[in-house]
C-alpha cells in the first residue's frame, strides 16, 4: 500500500533554488552528492560537529545559477517514483524491492569474517571483483584517528585498502571528495546506505563520468543512521570525548560484535573501552538519528545491484559467533558476481526465501515499514518538514505506534541538544534494569 507525503504544507517545494533550503528544513543526511552534482562548484560540504550531526552543503549563492541539479539528486528533497522502473524495468510493491535471489552466507576467509560486521561478504566480493579485473577500485569508508575521529569515504584501489574499510560505520559520511578522485577511464564499485545509492543513481542520470565509471552498486541494509552526535555521546559516556582517538570500531570482533575505542590519554597511556552490540544501541544511541532518516522506508536498499546486512535468523543467532550476511541480489550484475564468488570459494551461501529475508531483519521491517505512518502523521501535527515522496508500508497504524513515535521524537529532540545528554543516563539505567528483569522472567517461566 502507498501513501503520499505531498498533502503537507511543510513539504520541500520546487520553488527552492538549491539544497541550502533542505538543510534549513533539517532534511539533509550529509551524503555530499549535491557537491558532486553542482556544475559551478558552488557547493562545499562542511562538517561543523558543534552545530550539525551530519556534513552539510554550504552554497555560494553568487556562483549558484539556480539549475537545481543539486535538488535533483537530493534524497532529502524529493524521491523519483520511477526509479525502480528505470533500473529494473518494472515496479514492485514488495518491501524487499526487486529481487533475483536471497541468500545467507559469509566470507570463507575466517579472519575477514571475524573482523567484519556480519560475515564479511561485501569485503570479500569487492576484493574478488578487484582481483578479477571487474573493477579498478571501490568507494568505501574508514575511520581516521583524531580529536574527534573522522569517518571518511575514500577510493580504495588495492585489496589491502578495501580490507581496511571492513566493518560498519554508524555515522554520516560525505562521498564528495572520493568521487572527485575517480578516473574516467576506469571502473569502480561503490558501497553505501539506501540514501547514498539512490542519490548516486540519480547523479548518474545526468553525469556521464559517474554513469560510465560506477559499474557496481553495493547497498547496506539500514534501520536508521545515527548522526555524529551519537558517536560523541558514546565517547562522552566512555569519558573519552575530548581525547585523541587512535582506533574506533562500531562493530567487529566476532558476531554480533562490539563497540571498541582506543584513546591516547597521555604520552605513555592508551585507554581501551568496549561495549557489546546491540546493547549500546539501547543506551540512547538509537535516538541520534537525523530527521530525514525517521521518514525513510528504503531499509533494504532497493536500488543496489546487491544488498547486504545481518542475518538475524533465530537458528543462526543460537550458533553463530562469527557473523553471517543476508545477501539480496537485484540485478544480473549482482547475481553473477555472487555466483562466481561462490564457485571460486570466496564466499559460501545458502538460498533463503523472501519471507526468511524479512524475518532476518524484523527490527528494520518494524521501524521502516510497520510504524512509519505514525511518524509521518506526527510530523504533520508537529509541523516538521517532509520530503516529496511516496512510501510503501505494510501494516495499519495503531495507538501504540503513536505513543512509541512520540517517545522517539522526544528522545530525538533531546539527543540533538547536548545540554540534555545527562538525562540519558537515567534512561540507560532504567532500560538496563527492565532488560535484566525481562531476561530473568523469561528464565523463570522456562523452569
Amino acid at each position: 500500500m502507498n501513501i503520499s507525503f505531498q498533502d503537507h504544507k511543510f513539504l520541500v517545494n520546487n520553488t527552492m533554488r538549491n539544497v541550502s533550503h533542505v538543510v534549513k528544513l533539517n532534511l539533509c543526511i550529509g551524503c555530499g552528492i549535491c557537491e558532486v552534482a553542482c556544475p559551478n562548484n558552488a557547493i562545499k560540504m562542511v562538517f561543523d560537529i558543534k552545530k550539525w550531526g551530519v556534513p552539510v552543503p554550504i552554497v555560494n549563492e553568487v556562483k549558484c545559477n539556480n539549475c537545481q541539479k543539486c535538488l535533483y539528486v537530493c534524497y532529502g528533497h524529493k524521491l523519483d517514483s520511477m526509479m525502480d522502473l528505470k533500473i529494473f524495468g518494472k515496479h514492485t510493491n514488495s518491501i524487499l524491492g526487486n529481487v533475483i535471489n536471497c541468500y545467507v552466507g559469509y566470507a570463507t576467509d575466517k579472519k575477514l569474517r571475524f573482523d567484519s560486521t556480519s560475515g564479511g561478504a561485501i569485503t570479500a566480493l569487492l576484493c574478488y571483483a578487484l582481483n578479477q579485473g571487474l573493477i579498478d577500485g571501490a568507494i568505501v569508508t574508514h575511520v581516521e584517528a583524531g580529536n574527534p575521529p573522522k569517518i571518511k569515504a575514500f577510493l580504495a584501489t588495492t585489496t589491502d585498502e578495501i580490507r581496511q574499510a571492513v566493518g560498519s560505520k554508524y555515522c554520516p559520511v560525505s562521498f564528495a571528495d572520493a568521487f572527485k578522485k575517480m578516473e574516467s577511464s576506469k571502473s569502480y564499485a561503490v558501497v553505501g546506505l539506501p540514501c547514498h545509492i539512490y542519490s548516486i543513481r540519480k547523479l548518474a542520470e545526468s553525469n556521464k563520468k559517474v554513469r560510465e565509471t560506477i559499474s557496481l552498486f553495493f547497498g547496506i541494509l539500514c534501520g536508521g543512521m545515527p548522526d555524529f552526535f551519537g558517536t560523541l555521546y558514546i565517547l562522552r559516556k566512555c569519558r573519552l570525548e575530548e581525547k585523541y582517538i587512535e582506533e574506533l570500531e562500531y562493530r567487529g570482533g566476532g558476531w554480533p560484535g562490539r563497540f571498541l575505542v582506543k584513546a591516547r590519554i597521555n604520552k605513555d597511556k592508551i585507554a581501551k573501552v568496549q561495549a557489546p552490540y546491540p546493547e549500546y544501541w539501547y543506551d540512547a544511541f538509537g535516538f541520534f538519528i537525523p530527521h530525514r532518516c525517521t521518514l525513510c522506508n528504503d531499509g533494504f536498499n532497493w536500488f543496489s545491484d546487491a544488498s547486504f546486512g545481518d542475518a538475524w535468523l533465530p537458528e543462526l543467532k543460537k550458533v553463530d559467533n562469527m557473523g553471517t550476511s543476508l545477501i539480496i541480489t537485484r540485478t544480473p550484475i549482482g547475481e553473477k558476481l555472487v555466483r562466481s564468488a561462490v564457485e571460486n570459494g570466496v564466499i559460501q551461501v545458502s538460498p533463503v526465501s523472501s519471507l526468511d529475508a524479512m524475518k532476518a531483519q524484523t527490527g528494520l521491517v518494524h521501524f521502516k515499514f510497520s510504524t512509519i505512518i505514525a511518524r509521518v502523521n506526527l510530523c504533520k501535527k508537529l509541523k516538521k518538514a517532509l520530503p516529496l515522496a511516496d512510501i510503501v508500508y505494510g501494516e495499519p497504524v495503531n495507538f501504540k505506534d503513536y505513543l512509541v513515535g512520540l517517545w522517539f521524537y522526544f528522545g530525538n529532540s533531546l539527543a540533538h541538544k547536548r545540554k540534555f545528554w545527562w538525562l540519558f543516563n537515567a534512561y540507560a539505567t532504567i532500560n538496563s534494569f527492565l532488560n535484566a528483569a525481562k531476561i530473568c522472567l523469561n528464565r523463570y517461566l522456562k523452569i
